[in-house]
């Protein structure tokens, strides 16, 4: 008899109907993550361009 090990499949209605009470946090962390990305992006420019001309 083949056992798996895999987990239990997930109630993807459950989720789905879950999704839209969360949706405010979801939109926040990711414009979170956005603005991290961005600022490390900037931080990088300077780092690259930053040689003290100008």
């Amino acid at each position: 008899m083949l056992v798996s090990k895999l987990p239990p499949k997930p109630d993807f209605d459950l989720l789905a109907a879950a999704a839209p009470a969360s949706a405010d946090r979801r939109t926040f962390v990711l414009a979170l993550m956005g603005d991290l990305v961005c600022s490390w992006s900037n931080n990088e420019s300077l780092f690259i361009d930053g040689s003290g001309v100008g």
